[in-house]
Formats: C-alpha cells, structure tokens, sequence
C-alpha cells in the first residue's frame, strides 16, 4: 500500500472506531474487536483505499462462523456508509429476523419483497426505497422469469448482502439470478464458503467480479493451496 492509500486508510480506521463506538452506546451493543475490524475493512474497500481496480464490484465475503455478528457488521457498514437502494437477499426462514432487526437497530421499516407482496410491488416503489429485502426464491432465474422477479434485476442497487451466499455454491438458479442483479457493491455473508470442496467459492469470485483467468491464478496459487488465502493485487477480498 503506498504512502497516501496508508494515511487515508488511517484516518478511515479512526473515524470507524469512534463512530462505532457512539452507536454500540446509543444502541446498547457490546463493541466487540472483530466486529470493529471487519467494519473497518469493508469500508477501506468500498472506499477504493488500496484497491488495484482489477474487479468490476467492490465487496468481499464475510466468512465469520456463526454467532461472531456477520449481520451486525452488514448493518453498521449500512449507518457507516449509507447508500441508496440497498437490496439484502437471505433465505425465506431468515425474512422476518432480518426485518426485525433492521427496525430495531435501524429503526427502518424495510420493503419485504416476496410471496404476494412482490406482485403487488411496483418499479417505482423499488425505486424510492431504502432498504429491500427478498428471498434466493425470488431471484433465482427460471426459463420463465416473473414479472416481479425481473423488477429486481432492473433496479439499479447501490449495495447488495447476500445471506447464507453459501446458497449460490451449485452456480444454478440461484447463482444465475444473483449474477443478474445489478450493483458495484456486493457483500457475500456465510459462516460455511466451503462446504465439500475449494470449488464452492467459484461462483462467490464470480459474483465478485473475478474473471475465469484470475479465479485459475487463485486456485493455482499458495495461497489458495492454504485454504481462503484471497488477497490478489493487494486487495484482500475475505
């Protein structure tokens, strides 16, 4: 990282830290360290400090396992960073808890975007919303896409969360649906990347915006050969 990326990456450390910690207080959540540092990463990146511009999104994958607060770390990158149009996609079970949550700690009433509610949705209300949340259900893409499925891929996102991403391993429906979703920043939230072999984080890289080529030098690398060692041109991506 040169010089002026190292003062701006500083200067970004202190004020996650302070904001961090007036929001743990107003909110009553105990600030915990790897919470503080993962905020931290995931706003140096969408910040562009210390990116060599070789991917065509800014993200990562939050691989923490279960219960370290991936969806803390999603929420507070929300208050940190805001932007506009902000898709979340999770499995149907995990709807309401994201919901809830969302007003609890963000006191936002989200636009639930599924089952009978999507019919009933229009472009320009997916337009004007801050935060969406729909299901894998909704974005898996089919010979015969519904209407309302195609309402999201229309929508242009300011950032995307995908839950559980483990869900789009096979490169299948789901995969396919994600990879239409239109966005320059993308977070893939999973306590198991890997779930039978290296080759089940493909299709995360891919959605990253990882061409074929720098996905072979991954898997081809020492890196690689250690398990989750992704840090290609200085940008470290989980």
């Amino acid at each position: 990282m040169n010089p002026q990326n190292e003062k701006q990456r500083k200067r970004l450390s202190r004020r996650v830290k302070k904001w961090h910690s007036a929001w743990c207080k107003q909110t009553k959540l105990e600030q915990l360290p790897h919470q503080v540092s993962a905020l931290e990463w995931a706003a140096a990146i969408e910040a562009g400090i210390g990116e060599s511009a070789i991917l065509t999104r800014r993200g990562g994958v939050l691989a923490d396992e279960m219960g370290l607060g991936k969806t803390m770390v999603a929420l507070a990158l929300m208050l940190f960073h805001p932007k506009p149009h902000q898709l979340i996609v999770v499995p149907s079970v995990l709807l309401t808890q994201w919901s809830d949550i969302i007003l609890e700690r963000l006191g936002h009433k989200v636009l639930i975007f599924h089952g009978q509610k999507a019919k009933n949705t229009t472009q320009e209300e997916l337009a004007v919303s801050p935060i969406v949340i729909t299901t894998y259900g909704m974005i898996a893409k089919r010979k015969a896409s519904t209407p309302a499925t195609l309402l999201l891929s229309k929508q242009k996102w300011g950032r995307v969360v995908f839950d559980e991403a483990h869900h789009m391993r096979n490169r299948k429906l789901n995969f396919l649906g994600a990879m239409s979703i239109q966005t320059e920043n993308l977070w893939l939230l999973t306590g198991t990347p890997i779930q039978n072999s290296r080759k089940d984080l493909r299709s995360l890289w891919m959605l990253l915006g990882f061409t074929t080529h720098q996905i072979c030098l991954l898997y081809t690398s020492d890196a690689a050969d250690e398990g989750l060692g992704v840090d290609l041109g200085g940008r470290r991506i989980i």
